[in-house]
Order: structure tokens, then sequence, then C-alpha cells
């Protein structure tokens, strides 16, 4: 991370001098690593909620620090960060329609819900929300004001 923000700012430096061949190949070979490195960290945090879903531990190829180092390349590549923070919340969100499922009965018609089950419901997701405020406090930089999402 502490080495892309400097290439990045040189490589946008050298692009004002137009086409010559081994800029090009540069360039090239710059966008490629961005690539390489956005998909790491998109991997990484894929595969840590995956295991916090699934209850098992967080340590591993995605700790928390490697997400940390996860979030400083994406502030290297700070056109990224957006683009990384819609993706996390709606993946996020996407574990919804599993509470969808839960209350529909098997020919798809929903369940009538009582109180009790509406409370279940709403404790579920707060649940849910405290445990990932937890994360996210842990992983994401305070700057990036993930809570508030």
């Amino acid at each position: 991370a502490e080495l892309l923000a400097p290439a990045v700012a040189l490589w946008q430096m050298f692009e004002n001098y137009g086409k010559h061949p081994k800029l090009e190949t540069v360039g090239l070979i710059l966008l490629d690593s961005r690539e390489t490195l956005k998909k790491q960290v998109y991997d990484d945090f894929k595969s840590r909620d995956i295991k916090v879903r699934s209850g098992e531990s967080k340590k591993g190829p995605a700790s928390d620090e490697r997400l940390k180092e996860g979030c400083m390349v994406l502030d290297a590549m700070s056109d990224e960060r957006e683009d990384f923070l819609i993706w996390y919340c709606d993946d996020f969100l996407r574990s919804f329609p599993g509470v969808k499922q839960r209350y529909q009965s098997a020919d798809g018609e929903p369940w009538k819900l009582g109180t009790a089950d509406i409370a279940r419901v709403v404790d579920w997701f707060n649940r849910l929300l405290d445990e990932r405020e937890e994360t996210m406090e842990m992983v994401f930089p305070q700057s990036w004001a993930v809570p508030e999402r």
C-alpha cells in the first residue's frame, strides 16, 4: 500500500508524455497490478464473511490485520474505495433474502407473522448489525465512516 500510491502518482506524471511503447508497457503492468490487488482485497473480505457467517475462527488468511492492510491498499487507489464500500454494504444486505424464505411456507405463501415473530426478526437483525459494526471498527479506517453507511 505504501508503494502503490507513489507508483500511481509517478505513472500519472508520465501519462502526460504521450504514447511511448515502454511507458505503455509500464502502464499495463500497473493496471494489472491494481486489478490483482483489488481482487485479492475483495476475496479476503469474502472469505472473512463466510467464516464469520459459518461460525469459524476469524483468524487465518483473512485476519483483521490483513483486512486493515487491504483497506490501506484501497486507500492508495482512492478511486476504488467507494466502489468497494458499495459492494461491502450490498454483500451484507444480500443475507436478508434468507429471512424472507424463513417466513414463507413451502408453496411460497408468506406466513402471518405475529408480534413475537416480528420481535425475533428485529432482534436477529440487531445482532447482525452489532456483529458487523464490531468487525467494521476493527478493520476499516475511521475516516471511511463505514458504520454510517
